[in-house]
């Protein structure tokens, strides 16, 4: 599938962007965040009976009845990775932290129809990547040059943290 084609200056814009709107956020201190044009397929394997399509670019296919396979499902769209850095009252309150992750990330989501994903995470190791990553796009690192580092963040925040 194509890419949303975003250039570097724009996605540095949209990373700034939504970082301040994440920074507007009750709770947040600081986010960083990265974004990322690349096709991103998801796996997920269920018990499917037919084919069915969804809207916006994305089909799930199995084979029939009864069969359990896993499902690639290839959305097309902006993959927006966000690292925040919250007050000390909620890091401990899982509850709280979930609604801040999820209040941040709807905001994000509502602020560009062309987002298909919002990866949240306060875990200080992907925070790091989200970082030096980030880093790197200020310092014009041109983002081809990087679509092996964001695939590789991208699964690992896949695995890690809150998606929206």
């Amino acid at each position: 599938m194509d890419r949303v084609n975003l250039t570097d200056a724009e996605a540095k814009r949209l990373a700034q962007k939504f970082a301040n709107m994440a920074d507007e956020v009750n709770g947040v201190q600081k986010a960083t965040v990265v974004v990322s044009d690349q096709p991103e397929t998801v796996t997920d394997s269920k018990t499917r009976t037919r084919v069915t399509t969804i809207k916006n670019d994305r089909t799930i296919t199995s084979p029939g009845p009864g069969k359990t396979v896993p499902d690639r499902v290839t959305m097309r769209g902006l993959v927006v990775m966000v690292g925040l850095d919250v007050d000390r009252s909620i890091i401990n309150n899982t509850t709280e932290m979930e609604r801040l992750k999820a209040r941040v990330a709807n905001k994000i989501l509502r602020a560009d129809n062309r987002i298909s994903r919002v990866y949240v995470t306060t875990k200080p190791e992907l925070m790091k990547r989200i970082s030096n990553m980030a880093s790197d796009i200020v310092k014009g690192k041109p983002l081809s040059n990087m679509r092996n580092d964001l695939n590789n963040l991208m699964d690992k925040m896949k695995g890690e943290s809150s998606a929206f």
